[in-house]
């Protein structure tokens, strides 16, 4: 809307005097309204009144497939979230169960000098290596959330992953302050542009230290 005050000597100040409204439909709900004012009294014509129409329902159409994509990138997420928990939760926790029995056994065996020690050690060796890929896979889905650290934590642990998997390459992650990001899909969204950035220079940069 826009209302014109100008004031000059000799002459009044202009007045709206006509209005135009169209609404813009989601549905059967209005989500919106187009309005457009003018200071001579006017009549809309026909043809403005079918294009306005036509605006509108172009309109709806742009807002209905917004929330539509937004819905689907919500779906996603949230799976990604519950499969992280998953993860997480019950796979990590079974498989601490199953290292600490395997230990025990290891012990055992260690204790009464038997051969078979040495396979119980690597058992435990095989069992802590799937927690580590566990942890890496839930972290990976939903790297902000699950451990609750924040971004930054988030960004320390893929750098020392990094430098960790790839021969040859130093990869450090520097910030001079504290950065908060409310919300866990802004930081996950955030995250992941970093992640693609990584891979990409590990790809094709030929880089030591990133």
């Amino acid at each position: 809307a826009l209302a014109t005050d100008h004031q000059s000597v000799g002459r009044r100040p202009e007045t709206i005097e006509s209005a135009l409204a169209f609404p813009v439909l989601l549905g059967a709900k209005v989500c919106g309204v187009l309005e457009f004012f003018a200071t001579p009294s006017t009549m809309p014509s026909e043809d403005l009144l079918q294009l306005m129409t036509h605006v509108c329902a172009q309109l709806g159409r742009v807002i209905e497939r917004h929330q539509l994509q937004q819905e689907l990138i919500d779906a996603v997420w949230n799976q990604h979230r519950r499969f992280g928990q998953e993860l997480h939760d019950t796979l990590g926790q079974e498989l601490t169960g199953i290292r600490m029995m395997a230990e025990t056994l290891r012990s055992r065996l260690e204790s009464k000098s038997l051969p078979e020690a040495a396979a119980a050690a690597e058992l435990t060796q095989y069992i802590r290596e799937a927690q580590d890929h566990a942890r890496q896979l839930s972290k990976g889905l939903l790297p902000v959330d699950i451990f609750r650290e924040g971004l930054t934590a988030a960004l320390e642990d893929l750098a020392e992953h990094t430098t960790k998997q790839a021969a040859g390459l130093e990869c450090v992650f520097v910030c001079d302050q504290t950065i908060e990001i409310k919300g866990n899909d802004t930081a996950t969204h955030l995250f992941r542009i970093a992640q693609e950035a990584l891979n990409n220079a590990i790809k094709h940069s030929q880089a030591k230290c990133i």
